[in-house]
Formats: structure tokens, C-alpha cells, sequence
């Protein structure tokens, strides 16, 4: 029960940005540190040339966005972080790196790294299928056969979005979607050509990918 209280409280995290969730259960289990800064640690405010890095600044003025950020990670924690602009278009109030940005569908290649962290590992296989890894579903036909690389890469036949997606919400259209709906929807999907075949952006195979890491995470 705990464990798909986990999956539970992941799914909205898992279609909207859900990698520092996944990286948080993941290290829990002893398979990576987070990227936080070390405490008390000073912050630049802006990234420098020596690094490699244009100016934030200079970004903003060539591109129309209101803000921007970056930061530079290794093994040992946060190097440099910078933003710059502000928080809303048309206003004055200017962006901090205290601010919370939402990370979007950059987290999809992350949560693939961490696939293959546990594919690494052992604990999960690039072939693993979405029948061995949800047995109490019952998939048969060719949602069975969707592997975890389908999910990744992603040719999984799935669609964009699961068809009992609640979009009411604009502001968090994720927020209500739960583990039960993922797996009905899953349960009764068409999809829309045979797993591997031919390359199409997924959501839903997302999601599906995320629930998957966040269940061998926590039982193997």
C-alpha cells in the first residue's frame, strides 16, 4: 500500500516535470546523490564567460522570453546557477533563484537517464515490458509487448495523451490524474501502431515509464 500511495502521489509529477521526485526516491535507495548546493555555499549571479557560458542577459535579448535560467551540476553538487529577467511579462518584478520554475518535458531525457542508471544497476531491463512490470493488469495484445525502451525512446504506439485525461484545471491539468485512471486507460488503449515501430511524442508513455521506475525503485 505504501508503494502505490508513492506512484499515486508521482503520477501529475510524472507527465508536468517529475525528475527531482524520481531522483529523490532514487537516491533514497542508494542509487545517486541530488543536485543541491552545498549549505552556505555562495551563488553567482550571473554565469560568466569561463565558463563557457554566454550571459543570461544577453540570451534574453535575442530570444522573447520573459525570464531564463541555468545552472551548471556535476557529482558533487550545484556549480553555478544563474537567472535573469522577471517573473511575468509586461512586469517589473525580476526572476530569483529562489523562484519555482517548472521544468516541463526537459525532465523526459532525464528520467531516462535514470532508466538507464537502473537498468545499470540491474534492477530494471531495457526490455522489460508494462505487462512483467504491472502483472495485476492483465495487459494482453500489443500493449503488452510496450517495453520500457518502447516508453523511452519513444515508440511505445501510445498516444500523446491518455483518452480520460481531466483537463478542467488549466492552471495544474495534471493535478487529479491518478494511478487508477493511468491503468484503466491502459487497460483499454488502441494503439495506434505496433510497439516500435515508429516514433511519436507520449505523455502518456511517460507517465506510464515514471509509475514503472517509481515501482522497481521501491520493491526490488
Amino acid at each position: 500500500m505504501k508503494t502505490r500511495s508513492l506512484v499515486d502521489a508521482s503520477l501529475a509529477l510524472a507527465f508536468s516535470g517529475g525528475f527531482l521526485l524520481l531522483w529523490a526516491l532514487i537516491s533514497a535507495a542508494g542509487c545517486a546523490e541530488p543536485p543541491t548546493a552545498a549549505s552556505g555555499a555562495s551563488v553567482p549571479t550571473a554565469m560568466g564567460e569561463s565558463k563557457g557560458v554566454a550571459p543570461l542577459d544577453a540570451i534574453l535579448q535575442k530570444y522573447p522570453a520573459p525570464a531564463i535560467g541555468g545552472a551548471i551540476v556535476d557529482s558533487t553538487g550545484v556549480k553555478l546557477i544563474s537567472v535573469a529577467g522577471v517573473r511575468k511579462k509586461g512586469e517589473t518584478a525580476a526572476v530569483t533563484i529562489s523562484d519555482v520554475w517548472r521544468l516541463g518535458s526537459t525532465t523526459k531525457a532525464m528520467t531516462a537517464t535514470m532508466l538507464a542508471a537502473l537498468v545499470e544497476q540491474g534492477r530494471l531491463s531495457w526490455d522489460s515490458t508494462v505487462a512483467s512490470v504491472f502483472p495485476e493488469l492483465g495487459l494482453s495484445g500489443q500493449t503488452a509487448e510496450i517495453t520500457l525502451l518502447h516508453l523511452t525512446t519513444p515508440r511505445s504506439g501510445l498516444p500523446v495523451m491518455p483518452g480520460n485525461f481531466p483537463s478542467a484545471d488549466r492552471m495544474n491539468p495534471y493535478a487529479d490524474y491518478t494511478r487508477e485512471l493511468l491503468y484503466e486507460e491502459l487497460a483499454q488503449v488502441q494503439l495506434q501502431r505496433r510497439p516500435g515501430e515508429e516514433y511519436e511524442y507520449s505523455n502518456f508513455g511517460v507517465g506510464l515509464l515514471t509509475a514503472s521506475i517509481i515501482l522497481a525503485i521501491m520493491i526490488l
